[in-house]
């Protein structure tokens, strides 16, 4: 394992805890609920609480602050563990800290486009459009055969609805636009997904290209 990443991990982790930033991050894309509310893309199927946490929450459950902030954390080292096994590169601490949460919320990053676009060794612009823009679904399967699970019956992945577009107004998902991975619930692109993964990709980037301009005033 690279020194650097190993630095990144133990700042995640250091005094049983997360970074600063990773958790600030988390929030500011999750919120926090003290009771139990239905996951925006599974419904009841998947009931969480506070900052995104699902493991053993029930309909009705309820939480303290402190109890998020133990949660969080919890879920933060968690989904940090199994990065620094597969990404075969330095990364700065933002730059990991953007895959966390990419981990966190997805479940999916050492099997992901931004995973393998940072080993295959791509420029910081290729991997931080991974996270989002060029990370297109192949295909929506809207039934699969329950032993084989071969898709049955499959939809266009293009989106038809009005623009999606974040704060500033950048327009994130347009008509005829391709629905991208990590943005659907129930087959319908969310808007929060979608601007999360942008948010991932930008944090990614800034992170990635002060690294680059810092190794280039090197002797």
């Amino acid at each position: 394992m690279f020194e650097h990443l190993k630095r990144a991990l133990a700042t995640l982790l250091v005094a049983g805890g997360a970074s600063a930033g990773a958790i600030y991050f988390a929030r500011s894309m999750e919120g926090s609920e003290l009771k139990a509310y239905p996951d925006p893309g599974m419904g009841w199927e998947l009931p969480t609480i506070c900052v995104g946490h699902t493991r053993g929450v029930r309909r009705g459950d309820t939480a303290t602050p402190e109890q998020c902030d133990a949660y969080l954390k919890a879920d933060l080292e968690e989904a940090a563990k199994p990065l620094a096994n597969c990404i075969r590169r330095p990364l700065a601490r933002d730059e990991f800290e953007a895959l966390v949460d990419f981990n966190f919320n997805t479940g999916a990053a050492c099997r992901s486009a931004p995973v393998a676009a940072i080993n295959a060794g791509k420029s910081c612009d290729e991997i931080a459009d991974a996270f989002y823009i060029k990370a297109p679904i192949q295909e929506l399967c809207l039934v699969r055969d329950p032993d084989s699970k071969k898709c049955l019956k499959r939809a266009p992945n293009i989106y038809a609805g009005k623009p999606i577009t974040d704060s500033k107004g950048r327009v994130l998902l347009a008509p005829g636009d391709p629905i991208r991975q990590y943005t659907t619930g129930s087959l319908k692109p969310l808007k929060g997904l979608i601007i999360r993964r942008f948010a991932e990709g930008e944090k990614y980037r800034s992170a990635c290209k002060a690294a680059d301009a810092e190794e280039r005033k090197k002797p």
